[in-house]
């Protein structure tokens, strides 16, 4: 299988790391396997990430291709809306809708069994 390994540096400024390569590069893939580890070098703070992936989809920019007009602004509006939220959140945009039905299901499960949410978490 295919591996590839990103180093992300963090940027002193936001204090955070941009995680838009990883992002990219993780959209059209399976991921098998991450290691992650942190790393200074030079004063520097580094995030270097291994990916063991299959490819699951080829990324041909045909993506909206047979989506109506009203269906690729949603498809656009979508995109944009988990690059922001996951921005906010700190965290991928692939995932972000993946955490919140999580925390949700989370939510729901300690209500039926009267555990609280953040009990959980």
């Amino acid at each position: 299988m295919p591996y590839e390994i990103i180093t992300l540096e963090f940027n002193q400024t936001t204090k955070t790391f941009n995680v838009d390569v990883l992002n990219e590069f993780c959209i059209n893939k399976k991921v098998n396997l991450t290691k992650v580890e942190f790393f200074s070098n030079h004063g520097k703070n580094y995030w270097s990430v291994f990916i063991d992936y299959e490819n699951i989809l080829e990324k041909n920019g045909n993506e909206t291709k047979n989506l109506t007009e009203a269906g690729k602004i949603c498809f656009e509006k979508l995109r944009e809306w988990r690059k922001e939220t996951a921005e906010k959140e700190g965290i991928p945009h692939i995932c972000s809708f993946m955490i919140r039905y999580m925390r949700n299901r989370l939510a729901y499960i300690g209500s039926l069994t009267k555990i609280y949410h953040k009990a959980v978490i």
